[in-house]
């Protein structure tokens, strides 16, 4: 199994950093997630590894919703997952 899909620049909803580590929130499918293991491959194309990947919540409007600390939360716990 590949560990790696790629998202474009249209699906990009937010970018932040926690504790060092960058992080972007995108929508596939009507699903927000969140992700810190990604390069850009080019043409606003991005490479994310699965293992740094944790669903925020299931529509755009939860997302706008959600806390910068909740967003933030995950993002740190999608990095923690990775990193096991």
């Amino acid at each position: 199994m590949n560990p790696y899909f790629e998202i474009t620049e249209q699906n990009i909803l937010f970018r932040g950093v926690i504790y060092e580590h960058e992080y972007i929130v995108y929508c596939i499918n009507g699903r927000v997630n969140v992700n810190t293991s990604y390069t850009m491959t080019g043409n606003g194309v991005y490479r994310c590894c699965i293992y740094y990947n944790r669903k925020l919540c299931d529509t755009i409007s939860e997302f706008e919703r959600m806390s910068i600390d909740k967003i933030e939360s995950q993002a740190y716990g999608s990095y923690m997952d990775g990193a096991r």
